[in-house]
Order: structure tokens, then sequence, then C-alpha cells
């Protein structure tokens, strides 16, 4: 067994989402405790693209694997991030964080339930909040959220000029300002 399956009813989770093929669901419970666009080398070779949305719930209790959990194939990206792919279709459908004082999984947003208009439900709050890893991004993003050198936990918040390009690092204390204002 990779992640014990929870069957729930639908209405039990805050959101849903499933794999490319629908083999696979997952369920989130409450609001997540991040959401980030990652520009990780990793995410972009695993992902196909520039970077990946990824929606992120603390402790391996809140994203959780509602169906399919035997079609999930798991392996190790780094000594920190375990990956879950669906064997069917090969949907990257879940990261698991390895790290023992810090554990959390993410899911890519692009997965979460639509409606029938092929939009994300409940997008508002599910949209990238913060850039991680944007020194290795393929593009330079012009936008409001903060960007940092890895993760927001361990990594550093970058100055960026009016292009996104980097130009320095936000010291801890103005950062921490520029965080509570938000």
């Amino acid at each position: 067994t990779i992640i014990a399956t929870m069957s729930a009813s639908s209405s039990d989770w805050a959101y849903t989402g499933a794999c490319y093929c629908g083999a696979v669901e997952f369920g989130c419970k409450g609001e997540p405790a991040w959401t980030c666009q990652c520009h990780c080398t990793i995410c972009q070779r695993l992902g196909g693209g520039e970077s990946q949305s990824l929606v992120a719930y603390m402790g391996l209790d809140t994203l959780v694997i509602t169906k399919g959990e035997d079609l999930l194939t798991k392996f190790a990206s780094s000594a920190n991030m375990n990956r879950f792919h669906c064997s069917k279709c090969g949907s990257p459908v879940m990261n698991e964080s390895a790290i023992p004082s810090f554990l959390f999984r993410d899911a890519p947003l692009a997965l979460f339930k639509r409606d029938k208009d092929g939009q994300i439900i409940g997008k508002d709050k599910l949209m990238p909040s913060i850039h991680i890893h944007y020194p290795s991004r393929v593009r330079n993003h012009v936008d409001d959220r903060p960007k940092f050198d890895t993760d927001p936990g361990s990594g550093n918040m970058l100055k960026v000029d009016a292009e996104g390009n980097v130009i320095g690092i936000i010291e801890k204390k103005e950062a921490e300002s520029k965080n509570s204002d938000q």
C-alpha cells in the first residue's frame, strides 16, 4: 500500500480532483496551507512546462487519495520529495514531503475539479500566491507575488525589478514586513 485510501462522499472535501483519465482521485480537507508557482527544474521536467502551479496541505491526512490508490506509482525525485503518478495515464497526481519535520502534500492546480465551463472550482482560493525556486525560471514574471530562491520557509525572498529580473535578496525583517502586509 502506497497511501491509505479514504472513502468519503465528495461533500466531505473542500476540494477534489483527479488525474487525466479519472482513475485516481483525491480530496482535500479545508483550505490549502499555501499555493505556489514552482519553477524548479524537477517540476519543469516532470510537468512538461515552464513551471507548475501547486496547492499544498500540511500533514499527510489533509490531501488524500479517495480512489485508485493501487494505480499510483511512487518515486523519489530527491531525498526530500516523493512523487506520485497515475500508472494508467501518467499524470502527476501528488507530491509528498519526505522531511519528517516538514510533512506536507501538494497537487497540481490543473487537476482540481472543474465546472461545466472548464473553470477550476474555487480557483480564487487555489491560484498561486508566491513563486518558489524563481532563479531557475524559464521566463520572468511581472506580478506582485513574492518570489523566493527556494521555499519560503527555508529560502530568501528576492528583490526583482520592473521586468521581473532578480536584483538582490530582501533582508529577513523587510521580508517579514512585506508578508505581514499581504
